[in-house]
């Protein structure tokens, strides 16, 4: 059944089909998107690098923006280490021997990257980074810590942050 769209200057009768596709049409020229775009971590790396100490924890965090959703891969290590810094230069250097290469260091992390796994970026973090993923209070990761019989400050959150 027709419907009718007033104008200033007159009424035009369309169908409903028709009306449709000139809405998606508009929507299309307004830059909306239909399809949002998920993006993963490999897990293959995830895998290679879990070797490099014993897994306490790991989980998933999204970063969503527009129309893509980032899944963040988060891994909780012990690398036997009595200190963040201990921990961190095991781990960068266990991560090196498998190819990662240091892109930067700040006071509490370096970032890594590998040839192998081009679209994924890897930051060595403090375990006092977790409340800055939002991932605190996810049950898997508080379990795993309160049980772990360590329980060490000396943990290291290896974050695996992919892109398109």
């Amino acid at each position: 059944m027709p419907f009718s769209i007033v104008f200033e200057w007159g009424v035009m009768r369309i169908n409903r089909p028709l009306a449709f596709l000139l809405i998606l049409v508009m929507a299309a020229g307004c830059g909306v998107r239909w399809i949002s775009e998920t993006i993963d971590v490999d897990p293959a790396a995830i895998s290679e690098v879990r070797g490099v100490g014993r897994k306490v924890a790991e989980t998933t965090t999204s970063l969503i923006y527009e129309d893509v959703t980032q899944n963040i891969s988060i891994l909780i290590l012990d690398v036997g280490a009595s200190s963040f810094q201990e921990a961190a230069n095991l781990t960068h250097g266990r991560l090196y021997q498998h190819g990662w290469i240091e892109k930067g260091r700040g006071i509490d992390s370096i970032h890594m990257k590998s040839a192998r796994w081009k679209k994924t970026s890897l930051l060595i973090k403090p375990i006092e980074s977790l409340e800055g993923y939002g991932v605190t209070q996810d049950p898997q990761v508080v379990k795993a810590l309160e049980d772990d019989s360590i329980q060490s400050a000396a943990y290291v959150v290896l974050a695996f942050t992919p892109y398109a």
